[in-house]
């Protein structure tokens, strides 16, 4: 019997295993998406250091230069400007990417449980056919591994009914 982590691996389910699979795949998403923000987050820190030295220079000029100052001034309103725009589209994009990706998260959450319930209803039909064609070998006198396997899928089955 192989036991891990105290769940033994006879009580693994169909069903446990779609669910883990389910979650898994909506973590994936979240930890996918968690990344994508961050590095846009850490891109747009860099950027905004690049920017901060860039207006430090500016400074510096302005201070050497008294004649030039009007046409720095105008510089760096337009580079702040950008700047701004920029930083707008970024946000707007991440905001979208972000909303796309909570409606995927979604849409794969409904069309996994759709799954899920179309292979149950697989599942316990074939386990009806299991049962009636156990029972009629049983009832046709049968005796043995018949017997055993028509009670172990009993005893199974009344400990699915009892979760």
């Amino acid at each position: 019997m192989i036991v891990l982590s105290g769940l033994d691996i006879t009580d693994l389910t169909f069903e446990l295993i779609i669910k883990a699979l389910a979650v898994f795949i909506v973590v994936w998403f979240v930890v996918k998406n968690f990344l994508d923000i961050r590095k846009t987050a850490k891109d747009q820190i860099v950027r905004e250091q690049k920017w901060d030295n860039a207006a430090k220079i500016v400074e510096e000029k302005e201070k050497v230069w008294d004649d030039g100052l009007a046409d720095i001034r105008g510089e760096r309103k337009a580079i702040t400007d950008r700047y701004d725009d920029r930083l707008d589209e970024l946000e707007e994009k991440v905001d979208s990417g972000y909303n796309q990706l909570l409606d995927n998260v979604k849409d794969n959450a409904t069309d996994t449980e759709a799954k899920f319930q179309e292979v149950k209803a697989e599942l316990l039909i074939l386990t009806e056919c299991m049962r009636a064609v156990l029972d009629g070998l049983y009832q046709q006198g049968c005796n043995g591994k018949v017997t055993e396997a028509r009670q172990k899928l009993d005893e199974h089955l009344v400990t699915l009914v009892g979760k």
